[in-house]
């Protein structure tokens, strides 16, 4: 797995993650809101117990304080964008 951080201030930032299929970042929880959008390849993403999959070009919306992984299924490149501003 690789990240490149493309953008880090204090309202927030924006990580690129190239995972391989069957790699996972391990269940984390942050107090902001995160958006994930699947650049290319497949995800499954668990969000408090619940799996949903994404594929290419699809993202979500994760909630703060939600205990959530993520399980690429194919190779995959995904954005993280963490949103700070409010908090």
């Amino acid at each position: 797995m690789e990240n490149i951080s493309i953008l880090k201030k204090p309202t927030g930032s924006i990580t690129m993650f190239l995972i391989k299929a069957g790699e996972k970042l391990t269940p984390y929880t942050i107090p902001f809101e995160t958006f994930v959008h699947v650049i290319t390849g497949a995800v499954e993403i668990g969000i408090n117990k619940k799996i949903l999959s994404l594929k290419q070009s699809e993202y979500l919306l994760i909630q703060p304080h939600k205990v959530h992984f993520i399980n690429a299924l194919k190779d995959s490149k995904i954005n993280l964008t963490i949103i700070k501003s409010g908090y």
